[in-house]
């Protein structure tokens, strides 16, 4: 059998299951009494559990917990007037009263499987709001790496950054800057924080080898982890044109997966 298709099969192995239960990576990381504080605080999706939220919290995401590119992602903010401001999609929000914002969420939801998570207060560029997507993959020594991040801008009249969504996306650096961050500082302390939550999650699933973090950082640069993405889009590197780092996307799981190779050679009974 060629190299090949050795790492083709290697490949379903390590990263078989890509996609996962929102909610789940929020309790196994709720559990670590260190890392629980980058989490926003989150809870399964019920009419109750919402209006328990919306009493206590001004903004709110209510998102599928096995969605990916942003797909059926809700938003609540509080308005002035005492009603809420609902997102959905893309256009202008709707005014809504509680009882008015709790039904519609709920028939939108219907049987699938939601969540709710408080939604901090971004940082912004031009007045859009913009989170940063940390890519972190296992390589030749079977360790953890950040390959890189790419800040995402949300499209205007939107409430996701995501580019499948029409968001943009900008070098870290400039958005730094533009919140008047310092940009080296941030950048070590969002590749600290997903180090961190990498290594132990990866404890708890040992599968995963390449994963897109989504850290949104807020207007005093406190980091919070939006959430994980089994199932990283490496594209945004490519239309930042930062190549090195997108070709590294590439390149850093074939020399895991060979490194797996190696140590099945050197210990079949134990892979």
């Amino acid at each position: 059998m060629g190299n090949s298709s050795k790492y083709r099969k290697l490949a379903i192995y390590i990263n078989r299951q890509n996609r996962y239960d929102k909610y789940r990576i929020y309790k196994l990381i709720y559990q670590n009494p260190t890392l629980r504080a980058y989490f926003p605080v989150s809870m399964p999706f019920t009419p109750e559990e919402l209006q328990s939220a919306m009493k206590n919290y001004s903004s709110l995401y209510i998102k599928p917990t096995n969605s990916s590119v942003g797909e059926g992602i809700m938003k609540l903010k509080k308005h002035k007037s005492g009603k809420w401001l609902f997102y959905w999609k893309k256009g202008s929000p709707k005014l809504l009263s509680r009882k008015k914002a709790v039904t519609t969420i709920t028939r939108y939801v219907g049987k699938l499987r939601y969540m709710i998570q408080e939604a901090i207060p971004v940082a912004t560029y031009k007045g859009r709001p913009y989170d940063i997507r940390v890519t972190l993959q296992r390589g030749s020594t079977g360790s953890w790496q950040v390959i890189g991040m790419i800040g995402r801008i949300a499209a205007t009249g939107r409430h996701v950054t995501n580019v499948a969504k029409g968001g943009k996306v900008k070098k870290v650096e400039e958005l730094f800057l533009a919140s008047g961050f310092e940009h080296e500082q941030m950048a070590s302390a969002i590749r600290e924080a997903s180090m961190q939550i990498m290594s132990y999650l990866s404890g708890k699933l040992p599968q995963l080898a390449d994963v897109g973090l989504d850290i949104g950082v807020d207007r005093q640069g406190a980091i919070q982890l939006i959430e994980i993405n089994g199932r990283d889009q490496r594209y945004s590197f490519k239309k930042a044109k930062l190549r090195s780092t997108f070709y590294r996307t590439y390149e850093t799981p074939k020399k895991y997966a060979k490194y797996i190779l190696n140590q099945k050679a050197s210990k079949p009974s134990n892979f």
